[in-house]
C-alpha cells in the first residue's frame, strides 16, 4: 500500500488535484486537499509498518541534513514576522516536513527493484500526460502569465511545470535504455516532454532540459548520442524561435529588461542579508521586506526570484549552509560513485542511479538562480527528492547507507 500511495502522490496528483474536491472548514482550520490527505495517509502507513516490527531506516546522513534544514526553517517563524498560527504551521509541514517524509519513505522503498521501476514506469506516465495537457492547452490559447500566454496544464506555474518535466527526463532516458519501455517509444516520450516544456515558455525550463540530456549522456559516455540530439536540436530550436509566444520571451528587450530586474532583486536580497548575517531575517523576510526596496513596484510582497538569494535573506548563514549541503552531499557521492571502477562496484546499477541524481540536481539548482519559491514547491521537491534517493539507498555497505556498495 506504501508503495502505491507513494507513486500516486508524486506521479498522479499533480495531474488530478486540480479536478478533485478539497475540504474547507474555515474558522481558521486548514484546508484539506487531496495532496495533503495522501501526504497524512502515507505517513500513517510509515508509522503503522514501523509498529510492525518493519525495518524502517530514517538515520542517513542525507536525511539528518534536511532535518536540520527543517528544523532551521521552523526556528525561523519566531524571529519573523510570523507566528505558529494555523495558516503557517500546515505551509511548514506541506513543505519542509511532507518533502523530507517523501526522501524517507523512497529511500526505504526504492532499495526493492520491484518498488523502483514502478515508480520509474509511473512518472514515465504522469510526465507524458502533463506534457500533453501542456501542449493541448496552448493550442486552445493558453493561459495568461503577467501578460504572456502561456501553459501551466494542472499546475499553478508555468515554470513549476516545467522543471518537474525536467526532472522527469533522466528517468524517462534510464527507462528507455534499460529497456523497461522500447527505445522509440523512449525518444517520443522525450519529445512530447520537450513540446510540454517549450509550450510552458519557460526559458529555465528550456534551457535546463537540454542540459538534462547533455549531463546524462555526457556522464555515461554516449558521445555519439549527444552529437544526435545536438543535431536534431538545432533545427527543432530555429523552429521554435519563429513563434511570436516564444520569440517575445527570449527577446533582447525583454531579457534585459529581466536581467536587470532581477539583478535589482538579489542586490535588495544580499542587503537584508548583510544586516542581519547569522539568523537572517526570519520566515519570510524577503517576502515581507520586498516593499521597503520596491516601494514603486506594483506588487507589495515578492520573493527574491533566487532560492539562494531567498535562503541567505530568510535563514541567513546559519540556514543556508545545510540548504546549500541538502544540494551538494547527494552531489558528492554520486559523483565519487561516477568516477569509480565499474568492476568493483557491486550493484550494476549504481552508476546509474547516480546518472540521474546528478541529472537532477544541477539542472534543479540552475533554476533555483531564476527562482524564489522554487525549493518549496512540494510538488517539484517530490520528483527531486525521489531521484536523489534511488541511488543513496543503493550506496549501502553493512549498516552505512551512504557508503558505495564496493568489492573489497
Amino acid at each position: 500500500m506504501t508503495t502505491w500511495l507513494f507513486v500516486l502522490l508524486v506521479c498522479y496528483l499533480p495531474i488530478v488535484e486540480k479536478f478533485l474536491p478539497g475540504t474547507d472548514f474555515g474558522s481558521g482550520i486548514p484546508d484539506l486537499g487531496p495532496v495533503r490527505i495522501c501526504s497524512y495517509l502515507l505517513i500513517v502507513t510509515l508509522m503503522v509498518d514501523f509498529a510492525l516490527g518493519r525495518r524502517i531506516k530514517v538515520f542517513y546522513k542525507w536525511i539528518l541534513i534536511l532535518i536540520i534544514y527543517s528544523i532551521i526553517v521552523f526556528a525561523s517563524v519566531s524571529w519573523s514576522n510570523y507566528s505558529y498560527n494555523s495558516t503557517t504551521l500546515p505551509y511548514l509541514f506541506d513543505r519542509v516536513i511532507t518533502p523530507m517524509i517523501i526522501a524517507i519513505i523512497a529511500l526505504n522503498l526504492f532499495q526493492n527493484t520491484t518498488a523502483r521501476n514502478l515508480y520509474l514506469k509511473n512518472i514515465l506516465i504522469a510526465s507524458s500526460v502533463l506534457a500533453l495537457i501542456s501542449i493541448v492547452q496552448l493550442i486552445l490559447g493558453g493561459t495568461m502569465v503577467l501578460g504572456e500566454i502561456r501553459s501551466a496544464a494542472t499546475f499553478s506555474n508555468p515554470n513549476s511545470l516545467a522543471i518537474f518535466l525536467v526532472l522527469c527526463i533522466p528517468c524517462i532516458i534510464y527507462a528507455s535504455e534499460k529497456r523497461m519501455i522500447p527505445e522509440t517509444i523512449g525518444w517520443l516520450i522525450i519529445a512530447l516532454v520537450a513540446g510540454g516544456i517549450v509550450c510552458t515558455v519557460s526559458r529555465k525550463g528550456m534551457a535546463t532540459a537540454v542540459l538534462a540530456v547533455f549531463i546524462f549522456y555526457f556522464l555515461k559516455k554516449r558521445f555519439k548520442k549527444i552529437m544526435v540530439f545536438t543535431i536534431c536540436l538545432l533545427p527543432l530550436a530555429i523552429g521554435i524561435a519563429g513563434y511570436q509566444v516564444v520569440s517575445d520571451r527570449f527577446s533582447s528587450e525583454v531579457m534585459e529588461k529581466n536581467i536587470t530586474g532581477r539583478t535589482e532583486m538579489v542586490l535588495a536580497g544580499l542587503d537584508m542579508f548583510a544586516k542581519h548575517p547569522f539568523f537572517g531575517l526570519g520566515y519570510k523576510g524577503y517576502y515581507e521586506n520586498f516593499s521597503k526596496y520596491f516601494p514603486y513596484s506594483n506588487q507589495e510582497k515578492y520573493d527574491a526570484h533566487n532560492m539562494y538569494v531567498t535562503a541567505l535573506t530568510d535563514q541567513g548563514m546559519l540556514g543556508f549552509i545545510p540548504f546549500l549541503v541538502v544540494f551538494l552531499y547527494p552531489l558528492y557521492v554520486s559523483s565519487g560513485i561516477v568516477r569509480s571502477d565499474d568492476k568493483k562496484l557491486l550493484n550494476p546499477e549504481l552508476k546509474d542511479m547516480a546518472v540521474i541524481c546528478i541529472s537532477s540536481i544541477i539542472p534543479f539548482m540552475l533554476s533555483g538562480l531564476f527562482a524564489g519559491g522554487l525549493f518549496y514547491q512540494h510538488v517539484v521537491l517530490f520528483v527531486l527528492y525521489a531521484n536523489i534517493s534511488m541511488v543513496l539507498c543503493c550506496t549501502k555497505k553493512s549498516n552505512d547507507i551512504d557508503q558505495p556498495c564496493v568489492k573489497q
